[in-house]
């Protein structure tokens, strides 16, 4: 069965899992986290595999529904870590200015 397969995620999959639920592009995940963009796509890549889902939207939904997160850790924009206190903050996302077509 399609849900017998390992929801276990290895930490940099969950925390690049993380800011992608929470709206951020490939580009500002890679200069958030401090990688690059290739391997931003690879780890989301992985996360779905492993969660079964076709897309990042439906993976964040399975994480939710198989408690890897809780809504609130996407609502909060804390740093995802498993040690908070060894994370530094990531860098604020200056707003994107799109010009009018």
């Amino acid at each position: 069965m399609a849900w017998e397969r390992n929801h276990e995620l290895t930490a940099r999959e969950r925390e690049i899992l993380l800011w992608a639920c929470r709206g951020k592009t490939y580009g500002e995940t890679a200069t958030i986290v401090g990688v690059a963009i290739g391997s931003v796509k690879t780890y989301l890549d992985h996360a779905r595999y492993k969660l079964n889902a076709v897309n990042v939207a439906q993976a964040c939904a399975v994480a939710v529904a198989v408690g890897i997160f809780a809504p609130e850790d996407i609502l909060n924009r804390a740093v995802p870590s498993a040690d908070p206190a060894s994370t530094p903050p990531p860098p604020q996302s200056p707003p994107i200015e799109r010009q009018p077509r």
